[in-house]
């Protein structure tokens, strides 16, 4: 059953990020999507029974503050596209804190095996209703595409199964560096001010959430 949970968490979560990705753009969307981390270390509480200080807790908060500024609800800049990634890291961080409790009983390549099955179904169900024919350029890319998922997935099961899931975060945040600079170069995409404090805020309460939680281990 948490298999079946897994793989309906992380179809519908590349289904959000990708429209979000034609919504706001790839920058804006990672700006916000950096918010996992700390979804993740608050949901390995209840879920996982790790410990979790009032210091992770402010970090948190001031964390979800700085997906504040990037939304500036209230501003007229709020739009319903922008819950987009925040939707998607929400149920990233909760597919990430089950994958950790899945390892903790089996290996890696498992827990890899059912969620490739199952989403493989499930997503051809939603996406056979759109198929479209493909050119041989597009199933290359496709295969490319495929094949780095499938590894990235693999690299983050085992990375689950030998470290607690609130202790890696710290790596998450290189994906809004390497994702925003694609999408200026590549895309022309414009990064705006506030969206860049509030990033900022995001990715420094998620450095002392981790910096907390490592303090306290020792």
């Amino acid at each position: 059953m948490i298999h079946l949970a897994r793989a309906i968490l992380l179809i519908a979560e590349i289904c959000l990020i990708v429209r979000s990705y034609t919504a706001i753009g790839l920058g804006n969307t990672h700006a916000i999507f950096a918010s996992c981390p700390l979804i993740i270390t608050a949901l390995s509480v209840p879920i996982l029974g790790e410990k979790v200080g009032w210091r992770l807790w402010a970090a948190i908060g001031a964390g979800f503050g700085g997906i504040l500024i990037i939304l500036q609800p209230g501003a007229g800049m709020f739009t319903v596209a922008a819950l987009l990634p925040l939707a998607s890291a929400l149920m990233f961080g909760l597919y990430s804190v089950l994958t950790r409790l899945a390892t903790r009983q089996e290996a890696a390549f498992v827990s890899l095996f059912w969620s490739a099955i199952l989403g493989s179904i499930l997503m051809t169900a939603v996406g056979i209703w759109f198929w479209q024919p493909m050119s041989g350029a597009d199933w290359a890319w496709m295969l490319a595409y495929g094949s780095m998922a499938a590894f990235g997935n693999w690299l983050l099961i085992r990375c689950y199964a030998v470290a607690e899931a609130s202790s890696v975060q710290s790596f998450a945040y290189l994906q809004l560096v390497f994702v925003t600079g694609i999408g200026v170069v590549f895309f022309g995409e414009v990064i705006h001010p506030h969206v860049v404090i509030g990033a900022l805020v995001v990715v420094a309460a998620g450095l002392v959430t981790i910096w907390s939680a490592r303090r306290a281990a020792l």
